[in-house]
């Protein structure tokens, strides 16, 4: 079917300020430029590649409609028009008129030369010189070179084509508002993706740039008018996602143009997109499915009435006119698909092409067969790694068809084995009248059971193997399957391979995107895309989740930053600002706070990338790690408790030592009471001896108190606080707690002077110390054969650090152990709880320094550590 052609109004071109961009010779035949014009339009629609295209300001608000016509008829109407232009002397519109007549009769063939102009007393040569030689002429130069790139590009030399595109580019200025716009960017963008193939590796890129600018041109004008403009957008966009890679997406594109072009009845732009189609399958090694596109092209081509690009299909590949020449047996008809009824091949096409799910699919290939081959049962065999399996069994009932879809062996007793494994080895079609009735296959174990009469089994082939077989049978009358029956069954296993195999990368791709989504939603993690220059964002369903977006609401920073934590605001506005600054990665973790006032922890890693036309791009992930956070703030907590668990049971070991430090003091205040007393209680008191005797109570009681300050300080459970402390001091005011449990050690302290101050809390800084002296007393507890030293030490060290040094004479630590001193209940003391060095070990770490131990030259052990120095301290 065909688009209705529209009607012309002479005083609408004549108004149009755009049209003809104002050409002095005209304006002087008013008459004859309305006449002009309007057999110009209905020339240029019937030729079927020309639009037309208005402008109101810079907004293009074009009306197309185009209509294709048999090359023949415009021929005659071109030639009339030609002379008519002579005879009134309008050099302009003969300029104009030669050029279209020139493509319309190379393609016609008929000239010498299929795609050159070049016949009789027109030259190219002189034609090109003529026109570039008058400035008045700049309007029929740009048709010129558009319809020369045209001819070049059917013809196939597309270096000549994208010279001839470059030219017309030049002179586009001249005509915006002319028919012959559209064809320059369609035919200039295919010739630029065509040549792009063999082009120079540094001019690539120059031909990539130049697709993709005619064809946002295309996608602006297919958005106003898709009825003309979509089969050329669709199949520009093919030409850039083939060159891209992405095979999937240009398949689906190409058969889109395909389908707009059919429906719109563009029938030369439909021959087109089949060829590009084909050459694409065929350069991925599919050359059964090339080829059916090819027959469709060629079909096209010769209904246009294109006899000079028919010819040249007819040289290059001489199979597509010719019938297969499958080997058949028993009296096998094999129709070229030429002879299809055009109605049914588009039905078949459309349906099988617009089908995705592998299921559903089969069913429509299965019932197609059927009723096209009026057999009374059909099956679809596939080819796997452990042999052929018949998918889908279809039979007919009463008039419907109903088709099961299966996965089962295909054995012998669901169909003909040996006549199946001869179509599968071969590639050959096999068509029987009566195959029960011959000598052939009367061997074959369903051939004598069942006793078929007319069978046909045909191969699904790509350029490689056989993927499988279509087989059917007719068991009511011999002679079922005539040409015409075959031909449709060949044209169906060739629409098969293809729509099987984009159903299976589809399939894939939902398998792999199915697989992608569950892992996201296992890890908590999304993904998202940010194009920095548009701010579009692109989620993936488990980023929504995270952030609890429905699908449907449309993404904006402004929406995202209404969650994030007030106090992580900022965090947001750094990232935006790297993205939109140096494109540097990104890294950051923050809180949202959600709609019911929970908390959510994410970290966001990201990497910048420059898309097509060097726009930057951020393709990241989203990880919600808030039950991590909440589990390090437990480990944090529980962390704690041991340490003050610990803290408590080192103390209990001070216990006596503890009680007897407090004793003292407490037995010299009432020993210098009592002497107060008594000075008082003289004759005549001394009063000197009871002021000396309260000071010693007041020395006394100061003294107690600091012990149990102490002790206060180690047993109760604060928030860590770091403050500015003095190393030294630290250990003089544990050494005070340690004489009397020390068990006969002989204490002995090497304190460095003028040691700069750590930032560190002090509680957990005496409890180290604790700890290590605690353990070098035991370790020598056993000793009796040489001096019990336990030696205390600090000073500075290397770089910006203090260290602290713990040294016994004990038994010493064996090599084995070394290891696992500081593992978490690891122990060596019978009644040790294994948590003492291992909580100790992380309190270093988690003040920028390091715990360590090693064996003395002589008896037992040292224990070492280092903290950094306060900011600014000088050591």
């Amino acid at each position: 079917m065909r688009a209705q052609k529209p009607h012309f109004s002479p005083t609408r071109f004549h108004e149009d300020p755009n049209f003809g961009n104002g050409v002095t010779p005209w304006a002087k035949h008013a008459a004859a430029r309305r006449d002009l014009i309007i057999r110009a339009f209905d020339l240029a629609y019937r030729a079927g590649d020309l639009t037309f295209a208005a402008y109101k300001g810079e907004q293009l608000v074009a009306n197309y409609l185009i209509v294709g016509d048999a090359l023949a008829e415009v021929q005659a109407e071109a030639e009339n028009g030609l002379e008519f232009a002579k005879n009134a002397r309008f050099g302009l519109v003969v300029d104009i008129c030669q050029a279209q007549l020139g493509l319309v009769r190379t393609l016609r063939g008929l000239t010498p030369k299929f795609g050159c102009f070049n016949e009789g007393e027109f030259d190219e040569l002189e034609e090109e010189r003529h026109l570039a030689g008058n400035p008045v002429l700049s309007t029929a130069e740009f048709f010129y070179w558009t319809r020369k790139l045209q001819a070049r590009f059917f013809a196939g030399d597309f270096m000549s084509a994208v010279d001839a595109a470059l030219k017309a580019h030049q002179l586009n200025w001249t005509s915006t508002g002319q028919l012959e716009t559209a064809d320059f960017r369609f035919y200039a963008a295919l010739a630029h993706a065509a040549y792009w193939d063999s082009a120079p590796s540094d001019e690539k890129q120059s031909h990539f740039d130049a697709l993709t600018a005619h064809s946002r041109q295309l996608e602006v004008w297919a958005e106003h008018c898709p009825a003309n403009f979509e089969n050329r957008a669709a199949l520009v966009h093919a030409e850039v996602a083939r060159i891209e890679g992405r095979a999937l997406e240009a398949e689906y594109l190409y058969e889109e143009a395909i389908a707009s072009a059919r429906t719109n009845g563009f029938v030369h732009n439909e021959g087109v997109a089949n060829e590009l189609a084909a050459n694409f399958h065929r350069a991925r090694g599919l050359a059964t499915i090339a080829d059916a596109y090819l027959r469709n092209a060629r079909a096209c081509y010769e209904q246009w009435g294109a006899q000079g690009k028919v010819n040249q299909l007819d040289s290059r590949y001489p199979h597509l006119h010719k019938p297969s020449a499958s080997s058949v047996r028993a009296g096998t008809i094999v129709a070229p698909v030429a002879q299809l009824d055009a109605e049914t091949v588009i039905k078949a096409s459309q349906s099988l092409s617009s089908e995705m799910n592998l299921p559903r699919l089969i069913e429509k290939l299965m019932r197609l067969v059927v009723e096209n081959a009026g057999a009374e049962r059909g099956l679809l065999i596939l080819v796997y790694s452990d042999g052929p399996r018949i998918e889908a069994d279809a039979t007919t009932a009463r008039g419907t068809v109903d088709v099961a879809v299966r996965q089962v062996r295909a054995t012998a007793s669901e169909l003909p084995q040996s006549i199946l494994q001869y179509v599968l080895r071969t590639r050959e079609s096999l068509v029987f009248d009566d195959v029960s009735a011959g000598a052939s296959y009367s061997d074959d174990q369903y051939v004598r059971e069942k006793r078929p009469k007319s069978v046909l089994c045909m191969p699904i082939l790509t350029s490689t193997k056989a993927i499988g077989a279509l087989y059917v049978e007719n068991n009511l009358a011999s002679n079922s399957f005539t040409s015409g029956c075959v031909a449709v069954l060949s044209f169906l296993a060739s629409q098969a391979a293809i729509s099987l195999e984009n159903a299976r990368l589809y399939s894939e791709l939902r398998w792999s995107e199915a697989l992608l989504s569950e892992a996201q939603h296992l890890s908590s993690t999304g993904s998202f895309l940010w194009r920095v220059a548009t701010d579009e964002i692109i989620w993936s369903a488990e980023t929504r989740r995270i952030f609890q977006f429905d699908s449907v609401t449309p993404l904006t920073l402004e929406l995202v930053g209404s969650r994030f934590h007030p106090e992580d605001v900022p965090v947001l506005a750094e990232m935006v600002a790297l993205g939109r600054g140096p494109g540097s990665d990104l890294d950051h973790e923050f809180r949202l706070q959600m709609p019911d006032g929970s908390l959510k922890h994410l970290h966001l890693v990201a990497h910048a990338s420059r898309a097509k036309e060097e726009q930057l791009e951020y393709i990241g992930a989203i990880q919600d790690i808030t039950a991590r956070r909440l589990s390090e703030e437990a480990l944090g907590k529980a962390r704690a408790d041991l340490a003050h668990v610990a803290r408590v049971t080192s103390l209990g070991a001070l216990a006596a030592s503890i009680a007897h430090e407090v004793n003292q003091p407490l037995a010299a205040v009432v020993t210098n009471a009592n002497a107060c007393l008594r000075f008082l209680n003289h004759a005549t008191p001394d009063l000197d001896e009871a002021r000396d005797a309260i000071r010693c109570i007041v020395r006394d009681g100061h003294r107690g108190s600091e012990v149990i300050e102490r002790i206060r300080a180690l047993v109760k459970k604060e928030q860590p606080s770091r403050t500015r402390v003095d190393i030294n001091e630290t250990v003089e005011n544990m050494v005070r707690l340690a004489p009397f449990g020390l068990h006969g050690a002989d204490l002995q302290m090497e304190l460095a002077e003028q040691l700069p101050c750590v930032l560190a809390d002090r509680v957990q800084l005496q409890q180290v110390l604790l700890n290590l002296m605690m353990n070098a007393i035991d370790a020598m507890k056993s000793i009796s054969d040489r001096p019990r030293i336990l030696r205390v030490r600090t000073k500075r060290h290397d770089g910006n650090t203090v260290l602290v040094s713990v040294q016994d004479s004990g038994i010493g630590i064996e090599p084995e152990a070394m290891e696992q001193l500081f593992e978490t209940f690891y122990t060596t003391k019978p009644d040790g709880m294994g948590m003492g060095l291992s909580i100790s070990h992380s309190i270093i770490e988690s003040h920028g320094g390091r715990l360590w131990a090693n064996c003395n030259d002589g008896p037992g052990a040292t224990f070492y550590f280092t903290l950094p120095a306060e900011a600014g301290a000088v050591i």
